[in-house]
C-alpha cells in the first residue's frame, strides 16, 4: 500500500522533531512504483488492485494505496516488495515545511539583492512574461499587489481541482506561499515594497495543503507534475521529505520533460548520509556574510546553497516580514535558474544547471561539499553565462559521423568516424532500436520499452576535430534489425551532437 505524506508547512518550533522532517510516518497509505524493467504489468496491477488505490500518478508512475484496517504499513511494505514488482513501495508520509521561526519586522531591505549581484544581472534581463515557474506551497494572498501582475491560475493539488474551476488557492499556513512565490517574482520597479529575482515572469502557484494545513507527498508530485505538464520548466518545493523516493522519480521525471526540480535540504542543522539523487537540485541557506546558517542541513546531498537567513519576503494581507529557512533559499535558486533559460532558451534544463554551478561563489572548502555543494550562484555571472552559452549555441548535427557500412552481418565489425567534433571534448556514441533523432532527447521517453533507449556504443575524450571508434556487432544480433547511433560531445558544458547514421543487420 501507498502511505500518503502529509505535508504540514509549519515554522521551527522548540521540542522534540524528527530530524527528517517527518511529522507523521503512520498515514495508511503506501506509495508504491512498479519496476520499469517488468514485461508484463499483469501480476503488478492485481496486487495493487487487492487494496483499494487512491491514485495514479501516470507522470511518475507511482500507485498510491490505502492501507486495509488491521494491517501494519510495514508489514504490507515488505509483503509488496517481496513479489519482486516493484522498485519500491515506501510510506506516503507526513512532512513539515522548512521555514524557522521568523523576525517580525523595501529594496534596500533584501539583503540578498547585493550578495546575489541582482542589479548587474537586471542589466541583462529582468524576465519574460511567457516563462512559467511554479512553486508547490500552502497557497497564497492572490490578492497580494506585488504579485498579483505576474500571477497566472494554477492548481490545487490536494482537491485535484484547478484553480479556473473553482481549486482554492487560499493559504492554509500564513505567509509561507506567498513568501517562495514572491522571492522568484515578486514584481520589480512598480513603487511597491519587494523585488522578485525576475520582475517579469508568469507565477503559476499549486497548493498542495487540505484545509488542515496537511500535505501528502503524493499531493506534492501530483502537483508538481501539472505544473511541469503545463508549461513550468522551473518547480521549487520548500519541504522536508527530500529523501523521499518519489522526490528522486519526480526529478527524474521532470528532468525527462527539460524541466528542473529544487528541493528544500531542511533546517536541523543535522548531517545527511547516504543519499543524494541527480535529477534533484538540493538547496541549502547562507546568511548576509555569506556563511551557511547553522540550521542548513550538511551532507552530499546538498548541490547549492542561496540567501535563507533572515531575508525580506512579501506575506499575506499585502504584507511583508523578515524570515529565516531553505523554504526561501530554494525559490531564490529557482529564480535564479528561470533567468537563465529566459536568457539561453536553446540550453537544455541540465546544461542549465551545471552552468550555474560553475558561477558558484566558493564558499567552503574547494569544489563541491557537504556544507553549501558547489557555493552560493552569482547571479550577474550565471545570466552572463546563459547569455554566452546563447550566442554560441550551435544547432543539432554539427558533427559529422559515417560509418565503414549501414548494412552488416553479426559478428561484422562496425568502424565509426567522425569530423567537426569539439577538440579535448568528452564524447559517447549511443545506439537505440528506434529512430527518436536526435537521439540526445530520446532519453526522454523513459514509459517506452527499455529497448528502446538509447545504449553506450562508446566513449573517451576527442583528441582533435577528427577521430574514429569501432566495435564488433554481437554474434547474437538479431537479423533483419535496425539501429541508430549518434555522437554526443559535452563541449565546455554545452551538449554538441551528429547527424543519425542508420544501421542493418543482415
Amino acid at each position: 500500500m501507498l502511505v500518503s505524506i502529509i505535508l504540514a508547512f509549519a515554522s521551527l518550533q522548540s521540542g522534540a522533531v524528527p530530524d527528517d522532517g517527518i511529522v507523521e510516518l503512520h498515514t495508511g497509505r503506501l506509495i508504491a512504483r512498479p519496476l520499469q524493467t517488468l514485461e508484463t504489468r499483469d501480476s503488478m496491477l492485481q496486487a495493487v488492485r487487492a487494496y483499494e488505490l487512491l491514485k495514479h500518478i501516470e507522470q511518475t508512475d507511482e500507485f498510491v494505496i490505502k492501507v486495509p484496517e488491521g494491517i501494519y504499513e510495514e508489514d504490507l511494505i515488505v509483503e509488496l516488495q517481496s513479489t519482486g514488482l516493484f522498485e519500491y513501495v515506501v510510506n506516503d508520509v507526513m512532512v513539515r515545511t522548512c521555514s524557522t521561526v521568523p523576525n517580525d519586522v523595501d529594496y534596500n531591505l533584501q539583503w540578498h539583492h547585493p550578495v546575489l549581484n541582482s542589479p548587474d544581472a537586471w542589466d541583462i534581463t529582468t524576465g519574460d512574461s511567457a516563462f512559467i515557474v511554479t512553486t508547490v506551497d500552502v497557497g497564497l494572498d492572490i490578492n497580494h499587489p506585488d504579485l498579483v501582475d505576474n500571477l497566472i491560475p494554477g492548481y490545487n493539488s490536494s482537491s485535484g481541482v484547478e484553480q479556473i474551476n473553482g481549486g482554492d488557492m487560499s493559504p492554509t499556513q500564513a505567509d509561507h506561499g506567498t513568501a517562495t512565490i514572491g522571492l522568484i517574482g515578486a514584481v520589480g520597479n512598480n513603487l511597491l515594497g519587494a523585488t522578485g529575482i525576475a520582475w517579469d515572469i508568469s507565477l503559476m502557484p499549486v497548493r498542495a495543503t487540505n484545509s488542515n494545513n496537511q500535505a501528502l507527498m503524493s499531493a506534492l508530485v501530483d502537483g508538481a507534475t501539472w505544473a511541469c505538464d503545463n508549461g513550468a520548466r522551473v518547480v521549487s518545493m520548500s519541504w522536508h521529505g527530500g529523501m523521499h523516493s518519489s522526490v528522486k522519480t519526480l526529478g527524474y521525471y521532470l528532468r525527462s520533460q527539460d524541466s528542473l526540480l529544487l528541493w528544500a535540504t531542511g533546517n536541523y542543522g543535522n548531517t545527511v548520509t547516504g543519499h543524494d539523487a541527480a535529477d534533484v537540485i538540493y538547496v541549502g541557506a547562507t546568511e548576509g556574510n555569506d556563511l551557511k546558517t547553522t540550521f542548513s542541513v550538511n551532507g552530499e546531498w546538498v548541490d547549492v546553497a542561496a540567501p535563507g537567513g533572515s531575508v525580506y519576503v512579501p506575506s499575506d494581507n499585502g504584507g511583508y516580514r523578515y524570515w529565516s529557512g531553505t523554504s526561501f533559499a530554494t525559490p531564490i535558486v529557482a529564480g535564479i535558474l528561470s533567468m537563465m533559460m529566459i536568457v539561453s532558451p536553446n540550453s537544455t534544463a541540465e546544461q542549465i544547471e551545471q552552468m550555474m554551478y560553475l558561477n558558484c561563489v566558493d564558499l567552503m572548502a574547494p569544489g563541491e561539499d557537504i556544507d553549501v555543494g558547489y557555493g552560493r550562484p552569482d547571479f550577474a555571472a550565471c545570466l552572463q553565462a546563459a547569455q554566452y552559452a546563447e550566442s554560441t549555441y550551435i544547432s543539432h548535427d554539427t558533427i559529422q559521423l559515417s560509418a565503414n557500412a549501414l548494412d552488416l552481418y553479426p559478428g561484422d565489425s562496425l568502424h565509426l568516424a567522425w569530423s567537426q567534433a569539439p577538440p579535448n571534448s568528452r564524447y559517447r556514441i549511443v545506439y537505440s532500436l528506434i529512430d527518436t533523432s536526435p537521439l540526445i532527447d530520446a532519453w526522454k521517453a523513459i514509459y517506452s520499452s527499455p529497448h528502446d533507449r538509447p545504449r553506450l556504443f562508446g566513449a573517451g575524450t576527442t583528441n582533435g576535430n577528427r577521430g574514429q571508434d569501432s566495435k564488433r556487432m554481437p554474434n547474437g544480433a538479431a537479423s533483419g534489425r535496425t539501429f541508430y547511433l549518434e555522437m554526443q560531445c559535452d563541449d565546455n558544458g554545452v551538449l554538441r551532437d551528429s547527424n543519425t547514421i542508420r544501421i542493418n543487420v543482415l
